[in-house]
């Protein structure tokens, strides 16, 4: 019985952190460019999780190319059960001197920086705050050849869960103390001298 008991008190102290896992769902993407789409294909859009993945196999330009290549890329997850308030957007190409490419992208109404970069990897965290069920996401990319290579094989958007309040914490810790306390204390047997 007393095992029953302990049981009973587990189970329902592990309940909410099951309910805080949550459910993360990605909209339909927005996707265009500016080259009657054929920036656009091959493209693939994945989601797991947490986790949006635009792969782009047909996004480059070389050999001073007539005009600069952009692709746009417009998203809005929803999420029940849980809270974000960061995004981490990376960008993943490939370039060859003197080849760059520009990026934009947002959360919501907070905008993060006009990056130009040269390496085959750019990430840059964007903290938009608690946010309660969903978020608007835009990211852009810029291609510049410069007579070089110039190309951006995907785009990754990645939701960071918010950290909780170390009051949260110690209350988490609290509670689960008093149930250990409480099970030590009815499990005590009196000694008889």
């Amino acid at each position: 019985m007393k095992f029953r008991r302990i049981a009973l008190q587990l189970t329902l102290l592990a309940l909410p952190c099951v309910a805080s896992a949550g459910v993360v769902t990605w909209g339909s993407a927005s996707l265009s460019d500016n080259n009657g789409g054929d920036f656009l294909t091959g493209a693939v859009t994945t989601a797991s999780g947490n986790i949006f993945t635009f792969s782009l196999p047909a996004f480059a330009q070389s050999g001073f190319a007539a005009f600069q290549g952009e692709v746009d890329l417009g998203i809005s997850p929803g999420w029940v059960g849980m809270s974000f308030d960061r995004a981490i957007f990376t960008f993943l190409g490939d370039f060859r001197d003197p080849g760059s490419a520009g990026y934009s992208y947002s959360a919501g109404a907070v905008l993060g920086s006009i990056a130009t970069n040269t390496l085959g990897s750019f990430s840059e965290t964007l903290n938009f705050g608690p946010n309660g069920a969903g978020v608007d996401l835009l990211a852009s990319a810029i291609l510049n050849d410069q007579g070089g290579l110039a190309g951006v094989t995907a785009i990754q958007i990645e939701l960071v869960p918010e950290v909780p309040e170390p009051a949260s914490v110690f209350l988490l810790f609290g509670g689960i103390g008093v149930l250990a306390w409480r099970g030590v204390r009815r499990g005590a047997v009196p000694v008889n001298r």
